[in-house]
This record gives structure tokens, C-alpha cells and sequence, in this order.
């Protein structure tokens, strides 16, 4: 399973670069209220605490450009081990 924490900008890149190598996304967590319970691109879109629940295996893939850290450091808060995290906060290397 693969968890896209982000769902702005980055995190629909993220979606494309997955999607040109055949490899699907489980569902997107984003920090903003407005968009849980919603999907983009058929994808759920769910609160961290929700998907920290639902996706306990998960790679969690943290596609934000300003507050990586920050996630990176909340997804560590909700249990989840630094070693399923992965940052995308580069553009560059996902265009290519």
C-alpha cells in the first residue's frame, strides 16, 4: 500500500509519476479538513489519524514542498517508522 500524505500541487505529481510506472495509490492524507472524505482521481482523500488507522503497513510518501518536515515528524508522532517515509519534495526529479 502506498499512502500519498499531501494532496496539493506535489501530491498530484507524485499520483502522475506513480501512475506512468503502473504503480497505484491506496489513498492521499492531507492536513486540511476540507478535503477529507473526499477523492481525487478515485483516490480517497482521508485525516492523517484516519489513515494511520486504516493503512498501519503502509509506505507513506510525503509529497510537500515547504513543511516536509514537519509531516515527516507528524507521521513519526502517529506511530509510523521512519523507515516506511519517503519525502518528494523535489519537482525536478519526479519530471524525469
Amino acid at each position: 500500500q502506498i499512502i500519498v500524505f499531501g494532496n496539493g500541487n506535489m501530491g498530484k505529481l507524485v499520483r502522475k509519476f506513480l501512475q506512468r510506472k503502473d504503480i497505484g495509490i491506496t489513498a492521499y492524507m492531507d492536513n486540511n479538513e476540507q478535503l477529507w472524505g473526499q477523492s481525487d482521481a478515485g483516490i480517497p482523500i482521508v485525516a492523517p489519524q484516519d489513515g494511520v488507522r486504516q493503512y498501519a503497513d503502509a509506505v507513506y510518501l510525503v509529497a510537500n514542498v515547504n513543511y516536509y518536515k514537519d509531516i515527516v515528524k507528524q507521521l513519526v508522532s502517529l506511530g509510523i517508522s521512519g523507515e516506511r517515509i519517503i519525502t518528494c519534495f523535489d519537482y525536478e526529479s519526479l519530471l524525469f
